[in-house]
């Protein structure tokens, strides 16, 4: 064996260690892109996670819903009730001796007080 064949063999083993290295440097970075490219997406925990926290959510919104929409209730039921007390009020002036419009003014008064009750108990 001379030594241009020992320095081919290492030559040889030169290109051979190339190889190898680039396709584990390959397989490497594949990897890698998988990895990175799949941790943008969900897994299964964030997505149950995130529906469970959704869920809550609704919940609350629809609980603040139900009370703001008694509390709106209130309110439009408080003016209505308002308006009618005024409308008698007016009538009453207009008609000062009609015992029929004092006594459902009277009754008019009375509802509004109860609805402003209600309104502070909320």
């Amino acid at each position: 064996m001379s030594v241009n064949d020992i320095m081919n063999k290492f030559n040889g083993l030169s290109t051979l260690f190339k190889t190898i290295t680039a396709i584990i440097s390959t397989v490497l970075i594949i990897a890698g892109a998988v990895l990175a490219f799949e941790s943008r997406y969900a897994t299964a925990d964030d997505v149950k996670e995130f529906k469970i926290q959704t869920v809550e959510t609704l919940q609350q919104l629809r609980k603040e819903w139900k009370d703001d929409s008694s509390k709106i209730k209130l309110q439009f039921e408080y003016d209505y009730a308002v308006r009618r007390m005024y409308d008698l009020k007016d009538q009453l002036r207009k008609a000062p001796n009609d015992s029929e419009l004092k006594a459902d003014y009277e009754e008019a008064k009375e509802y509004v007080k109860e609805i402003q009750k209600k309104m502070e108990a909320q």
